[in-house]
């Protein structure tokens, strides 16, 4: 059975909006910093600034995977996929690593030739200032998708937020050793390239562990455990809860199976509104599709507890029964 189109479809379809311009305005930005970071780096002979201009190549590579990742992300549920697509956020994020892992092993393979060959890089007023210019774009597009994710809370979105925070840090470092370069004999230009790819390279493994940990599948944190240890505890029919399952199939996709503890018997009327109440409650605070199911042989009154005269199984999954009948 294919599930109806509700609001949440709706909630995807703006994610997908902004994902995927924030991913083209990446795209556009790290394209332009990679043409005049290669063309000034050419120009004055600089192999920092060249890498710092191909660690900008990778940036629109992953911009690039992941404008398509929230394309694919936002599809409509079917009848292969009745969880729909969520997951292809946490697999462009993941391809992103990636491509950020393999651009800082090539900057430092360049990096470590220039040191062992190393090339007086000429600083000239044009270097200078693209430098500069290429710091205040990189902070000011960080800043924009720190305040897009705000909004969506994307871990692919993260991602890029540090590279370009990282990236910014890397073009300030680099243009520290053209600084230098005149002042030493040292290969400064190769060194100052070496540190680029290092951080690059940190930036991408965090990614890689960020995102494997999504795919593989985490356990609900410890603030939502609290959150929703203290909603069940909230009701006066309930002692708690015994265990909790969370299966996240996307951002705006996650399932979870709560089992509580019953102090009477789950299939009094108010008992079954308490439990619908609490499962708009939990998708309303978590955005979590709760199943809510009990544990009798944890009852603190057995005695009191009542069965459903038609012998229905001990689940509720939100909707309350057509008759219930209290003895």
């Amino acid at each position: 059975m294919i599930p109806e189109r509700d609001l949440s479809d709706i909630c995807v379809s703006s994610r997908q909006q902004v994902g995927q311009k924030a991913g083209i305005i990446g795209i556009i930005v790290n394209a332009f910093l990679f043409s005049i970071k290669l063309i000034f780096g050419l120009l004055n002979n600089s192999v920092s600034v060249i890498a710092d201009g191909f660690n900008n190549l990778g940036d629109c590579a992953s911009s690039l995977v992941t404008t398509i990742g929230f394309r694919f992300s936002g599809k409509t549920t079917d009848e292969k996929h009745p969880f729909g697509y969520g997951r292809m956020e946490y697999i462009s994020g993941f391809i992103v690593a990636m491509l950020i892992i393999m651009t800082a092993l090539s900057v430092g393979k360049s990096a470590v030739v220039h040191m062992l060959h190393p090339e007086q890089p000429t600083l000239t007023i044009g270097l200078f200032t693209v430098q500069i210019f290429a710091v205040a774009v990189k902070l000011a597009f960080a800043f924009y998708i720190h305040v897009v994710n705000r909004q969506l809370g994307s871990a692919a979105l993260n991602a890029a937020l540090k590279d370009s925070v990282a990236d910014s840090v890397v073009t300030a470092v680099t243009l520290l050793s053209l600084l230098a370069s005149p002042f030493t004999t040292l290969p400064v230009d190769g060194i100052a390239g070496l540190i680029v790819a290092m951080m690059i390279l940190w930036a991408g493994i965090t990614s890689f562990k960020e995102h494997l940990g999504l795919l593989l599948g985490k356990s609900a944190s410890p603030e939502t455990l609290e959150g929703v240890s203290n909603a069940v505890k909230k009701y006066d029919f309930f002692s708690g809860m015994n265990a909790f399952y969370l299966y996240d199939f996307g951002p705006e996709k996650q399932v979870a199976f709560l089992k509580i503890v019953p102090k009477v018997s789950p299939h009094f009327n108010e008992v079954q509104s308490a439990i619908k109440e609490l499962t708009d409650q939990l998708k309303r605070d978590y955005n979590l599709e709760v199943t809510i199911y009990w544990d009798t042989a944890h009852s603190e009154n057995n005695n009191s507890r009542k069965e459903h005269e038609n012998g229905s199984r001990d689940c509720f999954q939100g909707k309350l029964p057509k008759k219930h009948t209290s003895n």
